[in-house]
Order: C-alpha cells, then sequence, then structure tokens
C-alpha cells in the first residue's frame, strides 16, 4: 500500500466519507482481531492523523467507541470490497 497516495486520498474526503472509511476500516480491525495486520494498524493511525488535523478527534473516538459496542453493524461483505 502506497501510505503518501492514502494520505491524499484521505485529505480529499470529506468529513462524511471519512467517518464511513473510519468505520469499515474499525470493522476489518476487529474481524482481525486474531491474527492483526500491521498495515491496517498503520492506516488506523493515518486515519487517526487527518481527524486531530480536522479537529475531530471525538470523531475517530466515537466511531470507534460505537463499533465496538455494536459489532454487528460490521458487514464483512463490505470491508473486504471498500478497505484495502
Amino acid at each position: 500500500m502506497d501510505l503518501e497516495a492514502l494520505k491524499e486520498e484521505l485529505e480529499g474526503l470529506s468529513e462524511k466519507e471519512l467517518f464511513r472509511y473510519l468505520r469499515k476500516l474499525i470493522c476489518k480491525s476487529l474481524a482481525e482481531l486474531e491474527h492483526p495486520k500491521e498495515e491496517t494498524n498503520e492506516v488506523l493511525d493515518m486515519v487517526y492523523s487527518e481527524c486531530q488535523m480536522r479537529g475531530k478527534e471525538r470523531l475517530y473516538d466515537k466511531t470507534f467507541e460505537s463499533v465496538s459496542k455494536n459489532p454487528e453493524i460490521c458487514d464483512i461483505n463490505d470491508i473486504a470490497a471498500d478497505v484495502a
């Protein structure tokens, strides 16, 4: 994965798009709990940094909390297709 290209992509996302991407990424991370992938964690860090730059750290925290409490909102088929 080209992290520089991802950084530019994240910068171009609207807040709503960033929220959707973050939710799917958190779902992916939860699905990988038994076998975590370093790449997923790197991307989560980048998304957090983007939220931080926008002053939206709370968006990240609330999304993580929401998905953690309600993992049934995760659709594994969508995650695999939308989050690289």
